[in-house]
């Protein structure tokens, strides 16, 4: 709430600023303290075992164990890019990701300046992208003249960006098997 109202006060005083109705825009001037979260709203490693024994043969497994691993945001592991992995090096590049934007999908760059990173690659990061790649590419073979080749690290079934809400619903059924109960996506981050 205090975010918002820092907003539209600050879009107005860039109003005035620009129409010089006043000489400097003096909202540049208040700090917003951080947010604060919640304690403990990661997963136990019992629980990241759970979740990692539940997507174990999903297709999305790979995506699971990097949100474990590296703790990406949901845009960034539906942004990736093969061209963005790289397998021998073990890192993975986080320049673009998924968001929609005015009701439809775009990539766009990552959140913040330091969003956008070069990421080491434990060894279970890599093995589980390289079989992901293999199912990948039966995937592709199986949709053949269907697939949409976008490049992606975790598309749709026919190649094309997942919709987040596709992924969310992937998490449920992965998040329920795991009995983690109401544990968001967004905590595998933690």
């Amino acid at each position: 709430m205090v975010q918002s109202i820092h907003a539209v006060l600050r879009n107005a005083l860039e109003i005035a600023v620009r129409e010089e109705n006043i000489p400097r825009n003096v909202a540049k001037l208040v700090q917003i303290p951080a947010p604060r979260y919640k304690i403990n709203r990661g997963l136990t490693t019992q629980q990241a075992k759970a979740t990692l024994k539940a997507a174990a043969e999903h297709r999305l497994g790979a995506l699971y164990v990097l949100a474990l691993f590296l703790g990406l945001r949901r845009g960034e592991l539906l942004g990736l890019r093969w061209e963005d992995v790289d397998l021998d090096r073990a890192t993975l590049e986080v320049v673009q990701t998924l968001q929609r934007v005015g009701g439809a999908l775009r990539f766009v760059p990552p959140k913040t300046e330091d969003s956008r990173r070069t990421v080491p690659l434990p060894p279970v990061c890599v093995e589980a992208l390289r079989e992901h790649r293999k199912r990948q590419f039966a995937e592709r073979a199986e949709a053949w003249s269907d697939w949409e080749d976008h490049g992606l690290v975790f598309p749709s079934r026919r190649g094309t960006p997942m919709e987040p809400d596709n992924l969310r619903r992937s998490w449920y059924t992965i998040r329920i098997a795991a009995g983690l109960g109401q544990t968001r996506f967004h905590d595998l981050r933690h």
